[in-house]
């Protein structure tokens, strides 16, 4: 409900909160609103689903407490976001009907700021996150015991550049630390030590995902078809210098209205010890290739691809993957996928209404697939 105009709500029942990472809590929150530039709001209850994605029965009462506040105005803004709650997790173990069950509770909070300038063709911004033991945490594929990191310590600070200088040239410059200690199963980790063992006799190779990260791109219009983007980055990791290199082109209407093309080429170069270069057997050619129709009310794709993605939902894996470095446990392992997107839109019913269908196979090892489907209206009202 909204109460004292429109400066107040109260709302109660299950809802995601305001949070670092996924949040559902059974209890209430508050939204107050003194300015049209002024947001506050406060939330507080039991957590209903864990981060495996499990909802928790209601004999289980893990708290979950929080709030945040942000400045809006016309040349930035400014936000911070504050979360304590519990979090469960249960894992396979050498028994199958005993699986390692863990509960904590852990701080999460963000900070994060812009402000634009040079009449809005400039923006300068930056975000901090700490995230205590309760970001993401991974299950292994059914049937292998190999487990990864059930929880983790983060911090991470991201600071970015984004220059406009004109309608077809554009310039972004990212950098980004991050920090992270896993935890296995209970069992605190050395990310400096050769392996861990988990209960049931699995040992498991630690990889410390720290890193400094800095990437610039670009982009120049081709007149009305397209864009051309290159792009670099540098990563230091510990003992081993990542270079990635490459381009990417966007090509639309090709020959008629409709039709498009886009491509993207990158050429990794892993550097270790210092030495120029001794691990050229994990040096990588990374790529993306599609091709489609965008027309009006409908876009449709087909393409395939080799590259890192961000874990975002975190995906399942084949049993016979291998292991990943790269970005620790928030970026999937480069894999061979093919994909297909239909997306329509029309806004002549309802409104307006969407949907949309996604679908990617994993065409190395055990076939993967994954499929993502979406459908709503748009519309106006109030209730």
């Amino acid at each position: 409900g909204t109460v004292a105009g429109d400066h107040l709500d109260l709302a109660a029942g299950r809802f995601v909160a305001p949070s670092v990472n996924f949040l559902a809590v059974d209890g209430g929150r508050l939204a107050w609103r003194p300015s049209d530039h002024v947001t506050v709001q406060v939330f507080g209850g039991r957590r209903g689903v864990s981060t495996t994605m499990s909802s928790l029965g209601f004999d289980t009462v893990l708290p979950a407490v929080g709030g945040g506040a942000a400045l809006r105005g016309d040349d930035g803004a400014a936000e911070v976001q504050v979360s304590y709650a519990g979090d469960q997790a249960a894992l396979p173990s050498g028994d199958p009907e005993a699986p390692i069950e863990d509960t904590w509770n852990a701080l999460a909070a963000s900070l994060r700021g812009h402000v634009e300038a040079l009449e809005d063709s400039l923006l300068v911004g930056a975000n901090a996150t700490v995230s205590q033991r309760a970001s993401f945490v991974f299950l292994p594929t059914p049937g292998s015991a190999q487990v990864t990191a059930q929880a983790l310590d983060l911090f991470q600070g991201f600071g970015y550049v984004r220059w406009r200088p004109a309608d077809a040239v554009r310039v972004d410059f990212d950098l980004l630390r991050q920090e992270a200690n896993l935890e296995f199963a209970g069992v605190d980790s050395d990310p400096d030590a050769p392996g861990v063992q988990l209960p049931g006799g699995v040992d498991v190779t630690v990889i410390d995902p720290t890193f400094t990260d800095a990437r610039a791109r670009g982009a120049v219009a081709l007149g009305d078809h397209g864009w051309l983007r290159p792009d670099l980055r540098l990563r230091l990791r510990t003992g081993r210098t990542e270079f990635r290199y490459g381009l990417g082109a966007d090509l639309t209407d090709l020959v008629t209205e409709g039709p498009f093309v886009r491509a993207r080429f990158w050429l990794e170069d892993i550097m270790q010890g210092g030495e120029a270069d001794d691990v050229g057997a994990v040096d990588r050619l990374l790529w993306s290739g599609s091709g489609g129709w965008s027309s009006g009310p409908l876009e449709a794709e087909l393409g395939a691809s080799r590259m890192d993605r961000a874990a975002a939902p975190v995906s399942g894996r084949t049993e016979g993957r291998t292991t990943s470095e790269d970005l620790g446990p928030f970026v999937l392992e480069a894999q061979d996928v093919g994909f297909a997107r239909v997306f329509v839109t029309d806004r002549s019913r309802f409104g307006g209404w969407f949907g949309g269908l996604d679908a990617e196979m994993n065409l190395t090892a055990e076939p993967e697939v994954r499929a993502f489907v979406q459908i709503g209206v748009l519309g106006d009202g109030s209730w």
